[in-house]
């Protein structure tokens, strides 16, 4: 849908948060005599509220959902669920529904895009798909769901080259877009709270491949999930495959050719690894020398709050990897740290995912202690203590804090000198903290 088309129409914006602060503004930049309304399920700050003109007004809560199938054309953002039975019956009523990404892509079919969705890692590598096209003279620009809405990247006084877009399940699972370049990075269940069960968040988070050559999209050999769906594109590019990007002896390799040793990498644990194979995989397909990115490789840091290292305090090494919001993630920043007596944190919203693998994985790799936090820290707690009670195990450290700052509190206490206290949550952080982010934040600052 172009914006023109949505001139003269009924139209609402559903969901106030950063994207649809930036969609208004593009609206209201390109379109200043649309009429529209912004709809939001809770209510807004009072200064939001009470700046209505002529063109844009507001309505929350009851009032936001009652109006939803009076308006011809609406646009959602992410965190609205297509499997809302609003939705549903909004739709059956006419209601046409799009994004702001899909805005986005209808506004630039002509641009070369590379997209990169999977369950985790996906900030860490279109971020460093940026920064290596970058380093090799490109004018690469980035944006989606990492935090930079895609449209407040339009209009920039030089246009990129190519654009990079990281793209979650929420924003695939209504995205009709061939994208130049598509990256599957792996597949974990999640969301499961927004998609509804397994099978639809599968559904939804490759829908981003059904428009495009097998020549353009890239996947991971070595994920089993993704496996099972790989026959769909038999020509795709491979990573951690041995004619592609891979790991061998300590070294990232290119088929039988060694390019880069790993001991130079700056990013902790074998996954960003992956993702660095990843990353060389998409610069090959646009054109770019590979071997030529060594240097960026060795200076590239990662992302805040992505196995970040706070600092060292008593001879603790304190890591933030807030950004953990599965059972697999947390298993991954482990192991990113082996060999070290590790206390972990974890814990935070419970969507009902499975705990039974991460927990066997704790107990059998004998962290040095687990400190959970609610919500879903007290079924992991519970899922341990069967473990334990199984195998007749007593030594296990196992604690129970209120909060995150109990747990830090607590992790002081047990931890001993060379070891590190570990935030990888394995669940989202709604309820105590806004996101991932003021999480981090917040651990960040308990240990300084």
């Amino acid at each position: 849908m172009r914006i023109q088309e949505l001139k003269g129409r009924k139209v609402a914006l559903w969901g106030f948060g950063r994207e649809g602060h930036a969609t208004l503004r593009w609206l209201n930049q390109r379109l200043p005599d649309l009429s529209l309304t912004v709809l939001n399920d809770t209510p807004l700050p009072l200064n939001i509220e009470t700046a209505e003109n002529d063109n844009v007004r507001f309505l929350t809560g009851a009032k936001a959902t009652d109006a939803i199938p009076s308006y011809e054309i609406i646009i959602k953002s992410p965190g609205i669920s297509i499997y809302r039975p609003e939705v549903g019956n909004a739709q059956a009523q006419g209601v046409r529904f799009t994004s702001a990404t899909q805005l986005w892509f209808d506004e630039h079919p002509r641009m070369q895009t590379i997209c990169v969705t999977g369950t985790k890692g996906k900030s860490t590598t279109s971020s460093l798909i940026t920064e290596l096209l970058r380093k090799s003279g490109i004018h690469a620009v980035l944006g989606g769901n990492i935090g930079v809405p895609l449209l407040s990247q339009t209009g920039l006084p030089t246009p990129p080259e190519i654009m990079v877009i990281e793209l979650s399940s929420y924003q695939t699972s209504e995205l009709n877009a061939s994208p130049s370049v598509s990256l599957l990075l792996n597949l974990f269940p999640e969301h499961l709270d927004w998609h509804g069960n397994t099978a639809n968040y599968f559904r939804d988070k490759l829908r981003l491949f059904n428009n495009i050559p097998d020549k353009s999209v890239i996947l991971n050999h070595t994920d089993p999930l993704t496996q099972q769906f790989s026959h769909r594109w038999p020509d795709a590019h491979r990573f951690n495959h041995r004619n592609g990007f891979h790991i061998v002896d300590k070294h990232i390799c290119r088929g039988s050719e060694r390019i880069f040793d790993i001991n130079h990498v700056r990013l902790p644990g074998r996954h960003n690894l992956s993702n660095i194979c990843a990353a060389l995989t998409v610069l090959e397909i646009v054109g770019v020398d590979a071997c030529a990115c060594v240097e960026t490789l060795m200076t590239f840091r990662g992302l805040p709050h992505r196995l970040q290292i706070i600092g060292e305090k008593n001879r603790i090494l304190y890591v933030d990897d807030s950004i953990s919001t599965t059972p697999e993630a947390a298993i991954a920043a482990i192991q990113s740290f082996q060999g070290s007596e590790i206390t972990l944190l974890a814990g935070g919203f419970d969507r009902g995912l499975s705990l039974n693998k991460l927990a066997a994985f704790l107990v059998s790799q004998s962290v040095h202690a687990v400190v959970t936090m609610p919500e879903s820290g007290v079924r992991l707690a519970n899922v341990i203590r069967r473990i334990l009670a199984r195998q007749l195990v007593n030594s296990f450290k196992l604690h129970e804090a209120s909060d995150l700052e109990q747990a830090v509190s607590i992790a002081r206490e047990i931890t001993p000198p060379e070891g590190v206290i570990l935030l990888s949550p394995a669940a989202p952080s709604y309820g105590s903290f806004k996101d991932f982010e003021q999480r981090g934040e917040a651990f960040a600052t308990l240990v300084r």
